[in-house]
C-alpha cells in the first residue's frame, strides 16, 4: 500500500471514529453501494432522457442498445416469412449464462479450522468469468 493511501485509511478511520477493522469494512461497502447505485440511477436517467428506455427493465446492456438501436434508427423489423432465412437465424442462437453448482461443499485443508489431516486435503473455488466464448478461443 502506497504511503498516500494508507494516509488516507488512517483519515478516513480518525473521522468516523472508528474502532475496528469491520467498522471500516462495513463503511467501504456503504459506501460502494451507494456510489454504483448513484452511478446506476444517472445513467438511468440519462437513458431516459435520450431513448425513453429504462435500464432497469433489461437483464442486460446489450438487450438495451439493441433497443436503442432500433428506435434511434427508425427502420422497422419485418416479420420473417421465409423458412430457409428463418432456420439460419434459429442455427446461430447462443445461450449466454453457464452455471455449474451444488448445494453443499466443505473444505478440508490446513487453512480451515476444524482442519482434518487424516481426510484428504479439499478447497472450495469460486470463479466468475466473463466473456466466455472469446476466453476459450485464446
Amino acid at each position: 500500500m502506497s504511503k498516500e493511501n494508507y494516509e488516507h485509511a488512517q483519515k478516513v478511520w480518525q473521522k468516523f471514529e472508528m474502532k475496528n477493522f469491520g467498522e471500516y469494512h462495513d463503511l467501504y461497502f456503504e459506501t460502494d453501494v451507494l456510489l454504483l447505485a448513484d452511478i446506476f440511477m444517472n445513467y438511468t436517467m440519462m437513458c431516459l432522457q435520450n431513448d425513453g428506455l429504462d435500464l432497469s427493465h433489461y437483464i442486460s446492456a446489450p438487450g438495451m442498445f439493441n433497443d436503442s438501436l432500433y428506435k434511434s434508427s427508425g427502420g422497422e423489423l419485418k416479420l420473417m416469412t421465409n423458412m430457409d432465412e428463418y432456420l439460419t437465424v434459429e442455427k446461430g442462437i447462443r445461450e449466454g449464462m453457464i452455471m455449474s453448482s451444488h448445494r453443499y461443499a466443505k473444505a478440508n485443508n490446513p487453512q480451515c479450522l476444524d482442519y482434518e489431516s487424516s481426510k484428504l486435503n479439499s478447497w472450495i473455488m469460486y470463479e466468475d468469468m466473463n466473456a466466455l466464448y472469446s476466453g476459450v478461443m485464446i
